[in-house]
């Protein structure tokens, strides 16, 4: 009876794991957690536990002990995401949150401080560029949130639909809009965000601009962080001079190509023709 059990045990834990369910601990802090409110202005070990457990759900802070400003926004980021109340205190509710989610997300770590999208654009293109991503377009080798893209041969793989799609994923997370959240998710592809342009828009995006079989697309009615799109590709737009009729510098945040992915600002769009765009979306 016991084999018999034990083997239906190997067998469930086999199906689990060839479906992709793990089970994983949660991450323990070596540092002791509190059991006062911690809040802004208070220093010890129970801030560096807050710090430390901060850190571990793909924050990035100093474990000092003090806890200012940046430890204070960190903590508001956190509460908007898991949908707390937002009151920078940390008492008995956060500290749970952040117990359960510690290493349960696989969040990517760099700075979560930013609340907007043009500021968490320029976070998660730095974050590409410094982790040494490489450019491609092979299916399979990306998801989100970005840290989970290492696929094979030692490498971490990025294109521009899963760069446009992870930024989108952490404005949603920043912001406490969990619809949108899971619906990016996963990588959405450039074809899917023409067909967002094409239905005229959706519950996240909306379109400032279409070109249509008369006009061109009016690059004057973009603002910085839109995202235009273009057969088989997407970008973050940021500004552009005209250079002609139909013809444009365009400066961009984009991931379309190796030389770009290593670069963390802004770089030129590989779109010069301005028919060559179909849509310009904006985050609703």
């Amino acid at each position: 009876m016991v084999k018999r059990i034990s083997k239906l045990l190997l067998i469930t834990l086999i199906l689990l794991t060839c479906l992709g369910i793990s089970f994983s601990h949660a991450y323990t802090s070596s540092y002791t957690e509190p059991n006062l409110l911690v809040r802004k202005g208070t220093y010890g070990t129970g801030v560096k536990w807050v710090q430390d457990m901060l850190n571990h759900n793909g924050y990035n802070l100093s474990v000092d002990g003090i806890f200012g400003t940046k430890t204070y926004n960190a903590v508001i980021n956190f509460q908007s995401s898991r949908g707390l109340g937002v009151d920078g205190i940390v008492g008995p509710q956060t500290r749970n949150a952040l117990k359960n989610y510690a290493n349960a997300t696989s969040l990517p770590t760099f700075s979560r401080t930013s609340l907007s999208l043009l500021g968490i654009i320029k976070n998660c293109k730095a974050y590409y560029a410094s982790n040494n991503f490489i450019y491609s377009t092979a299916s399979g080798v990306k998801t989100i949130p970005a840290d989970k893209s290492k696929s094979y041969n030692g490498n971490y793989y990025v294109d521009c639909s899963a760069f446009t799609s992870w930024t989108l994923y952490e404005y949603a997370l920043i912001n406490g809009n969990i619809p949108m959240q899971n619906y990016f998710k996963t990588q959405k592809s450039s074809a899917t965000f023409a067909s967002i342009g094409a239905n005229g828009g959706n519950d996240f995006l909306k379109v400032v601009d279409a070109k249509t079989s008369s006009k061109n697309v009016d690059l004057a009615k973009a603002q910085p962080g839109d995202i235009l799109v273009t057969p088989g590709h997407v970008e973050f737009f940021y500004s552009y001079t005209s250079t002609g009729t139909n013809t444009a510098n365009i400066r961009v945040y984009n991931c379309g190509s190796n030389s770009s992915v290593k670069v963390s600002g802004l770089t030129i769009s590989g779109t010069k023709n301005i028919s060559d765009i179909t849509y310009i979306l904006r985050v609703k």
